[in-house]
């Protein structure tokens, strides 16, 4: 990982804007950005075109992409992915990641952020629920429009301001009778919540290239995996807490267990105690 080395990034949404500073401080590298690819063909968050792949694949395939692109040895991609989370149905989930790949040493380190949702979708019927919708949106969150039924002549994506928004819903209403979608856009140039996940993203990318292997020095060596079992304060009986995390390296396997800081569980999270 030299100084002032050149890293591609493919991006039409540009994600360049925070990625490249935080890159640039951390390591010194240019990052070179490119948008040679549709990244839409690979999925859209809007359901135009299906996503197929994993987070974690397509964000690998834009970081391979990248580099074929550009000719560069390093490349970038980021991905997103909103859905299910840690707390199943109950709260919607939204993950992150940024994907370095290195094709000279043939290896590869995801930077992961992720919380809840903040996505918002909502069938609107008329001017005062879109007005009462537009109230809450955030500052620079762009929308989408569309009737229920999908017909693609008639999907507005982009949409800033309440005049832009306000003629896409008339135009929604004068194709079809039924309800119309209003929804966040979640392309990352009109979603600024999602551009800061997306930093968040790529300092933990920083993080973990710097966490080297303490036996080949390979990059990335973070402790990922969990083991539950942390001991009940009261019964001393296992929980479902987690007990430590374990790295491992994916180039050398070397595995180093990291216990967490207290010893004992909490009685309210014991099966035991509190069934």
């Amino acid at each position: 990982m030299g100084q002032k080395q050149a890293v591609a990034l493919l991006t039409r949404h540009h994600k360049q804007q925070v990625i490249a500073p935080i890159l640039h401080t951390a390591f010194g590298w240019q990052v070179k950005t490119t948008e040679a690819f549709d990244t839409d063909r690979l999925g859209t968050f809007s359901g135009e075109v299906a996503r197929t792949k994993s987070v974690l694949d397509c964000a690998l395939e834009k970081a391979q992409l990248a580099c074929q692109l550009t000719g560069l040895r390093r490349g970038l991609g980021s991905e997103g992915s909103f859905g299910g989370g840690p707390y199943g149905d109950f709260l919607p989930w939204h993950q992150e990641l940024v994907t370095y790949v290195d094709l000279d040493n043939n290896w590869q380190v995801s930077g992961i952020a992720h919380g809840p949702s903040f996505h918002q979708q909502q069938s609107i019927n008329s001017i005062a629920q879109l007005q009462a919708f537009i109230a809450d949106l955030p500052h620079a969150q762009a929308l989408i429009v569309y009737p229920k039924s999908r017909p693609a002549a008639h999907l507005y994506k982009g949409l800033l301001g309440q005049h832009a928004i306000l003629d896409a819903f008339a135009a929604c209403q004068d194709c079809s009778a039924e309800p119309v979608i209003v929804e966040y856009d979640l392309r990352a140039m009109h979603c600024p919540q999602r551009l800061k996940r997306i930093a968040e993203a790529t300092d933990n990318l920083v993080a973990r290239l710097r966490c080297i292997c303490p036996e080949c020095q390979h990059p990335g060596f973070w402790p990922d995996r969990i083991v539950t079992g942390l001991p009940c304060e009261s019964c001393d009986m296992p929980t479902q807490d987690i007990a430590k995390r374990i790295a491992e390296c994916v180039k050398c396997h070397h595995q180093q267990a990291y216990p967490v800081d207290k010893p004992f569980a909490d009685p309210v999270h014991c099966p035991n105690c509190n069934p």
